[in-house]
């Protein structure tokens, strides 16, 4: 992993929030060289933490997870504001001394079965090895080197110390190769060397001095941090002739302060259903490419995101995820996809209650209750429904009750029909008005 990916994009977390469909939640994902579970957070622990940081920085980078029982993985949440508040100045300035070089991390906040998760990202290091400076209790010791093997962080071992060194050397060596290749374009007998400490320029043409004052400046600039690694609130800095300072609120902080949720068939359905104007709207439409099935609504979203059916293909397309889910939406997407479900005019008895169903919903008459063994039949007539047969403000808190009340004890053919008949009125309404 590396500073340019998304550490927090919706493909990252679904690497991590593989839910079990068990009861306590738990995920089916296992701590391993990029991922480590903590029950809860506690500043006091800053310095495991930190070991674990620096294990992530030497190795691939990796999160730290806290809210969830390390055996089994069950979704605990976080209890208070501890991680909430944390400080990430604090936690900066605290691996800035007992680290170096400096480890770059993230902090998020994220949202799973309708509890909150904490979650530390700390990113590959620029530079390595990163080496312990100080001592910390019994987990950190001055002159360590940390490293994150299956499943634990302890102390490097030589085979992986060595490619370290390796992997530093053949970097160092690319490096002076783009530089020599830089003064061979701009000519050898344009090049000077700029000696940061002294101030003193040299080249073919002579030598000069930079005032102390500047060489401060430059040397300000040369140090500083930048996007990855100022705490929130500090400015980032830039050369216009002069040093000036950028608005804080122009450059990405640490925190990231908003609480997604952990996007799954129910909250894809019932943001429908509620009619939500959600925050990423193309994130929905990803996810339904990584569900069991593919018969979710799309089309809501396709329309909140401002984007054609072909953009969204595009983005499906583009979705790592080789599921069938994925395949189907393709062709849903590709196609008018016809969803209508059973015969109106047969003379049987489940012919009769879907026309009965039908004219109910049309007529603004539906019974108080359905009885579970007409669900089927219900959600069946959905799938009949022309634009402009029914009122939206009717149907859908009628639809958003039953679904809310009996999706998760259907049968497996009832849970069908109702997610069709979803994608039917999905469709009905707004799959026109994607094809741009």
């Amino acid at each position: 992993m590396n500073r340019r990916i998304d550490p927090f994009s919706l493909d990252s977390l679904n690497r991590i929030f593989k839910l079990d469909k068990s009861d306590p939640p738990r995920l089916k994902t296992r701590e391993n060289s990029w991922l480590e579970f903590k029950e809860s957070f506690n500043w006091g622990s800053r310095a495991k933490y930190a070991k674990t940081m620096a294990a992530f920085a030497n190795a691939q980078g990796g999160y730290i997870v806290f809210g969830i029982k390390r055996r089994p993985h069950e979704i605990m949440g976080l209890k208070g504001r501890n991680f909430e508040n944390l400080d990430s100045e604090k936690v900066t300035g605290f691996l800035n001394k007992a680290f170096s070089p400096e480890i770059a991390w993230e902090q998020f906040i994220y949202e799973v079965a309708g509890k909150k998760i904490g979650i530390l990202y700390v990113f590959e290091a620029l530079s390595k090895p990163v080496v312990c400076t100080s001592n910390e209790g019994e987990e950190l010791k001055d002159g360590d080197i940390y490293y994150r093997y299956r499943g634990r962080s302890q102390r490097i071992k030589q085979p992986e110390l060595r490619e370290i060194l390796e992997q530093e050397k053949q970097r160092e060596r690319e490096l002076w190769l783009r530089h020599l290749r830089h003064m061979a374009k701009v000519g050898v007998s344009n090049v000077g060397i700029l000696d940061a400490v002294t101030g003193e320029v040299s080249g073919p043409g002579g030598r000069f001095l930079i005032s102390e004052e500047l060489l401060k400046k430059i040397a300000f600039i040369r140090e500083g941090h930048f996007t990855e690694s100022s705490a929130p609130g500090t400015p980032t800095l830039r050369l216009v002739g002069n040093v000036e300072a950028i608005e804080p609120g122009l450059v990405q902080p640490v925190k990231r302060v908003h609480i997604p949720k952990a996007l799954n068939s129910s909250e894809i359905i019932s943001a429908f259903l509620n009619q939500e104007k959600v925050v990423s709207p193309t994130d929905y439409v990803k996810q339904i490419c990584y569900e069991s099935s593919g018969y979710l609504p799309v089309y809501w979203f396709i329309h909140q995101a401002g984007r054609s059916i072909q953009d969204a293909l595009e983005i499906v397309k583009e979705t790592s995820s080789r599921s069938q889910a994925k395949k189907i939406l393709i062709r849903r997407l590709n196609s008018d996809d016809p969803l209508k479900m059973g015969s109106l005019t047969a003379s049987s008895s489940a012919s009769k209650k879907r026309r009965e169903f039908l004219k109910q919903i049309k007529d603004r008459k539906l019974p108080g209750k359905v009885p579970s063994t007409s669900l089927k039949y219900f959600f069946e007539a959905i799938s009949h429904l022309n634009q402009g047969d029914f009122d939206p403000e009717y149907l859908f808190p009628y639809v958003r009750e039953l679904f809310k009340s009996k999706y998760e004890n259907m049968d497996g053919g009832a849970a069908t029909a109702t997610r069709k008949a979803i994608c039917h009125l999905d469709k009905v309404m707004y799959r026109k008005g994607g094809q741009k």
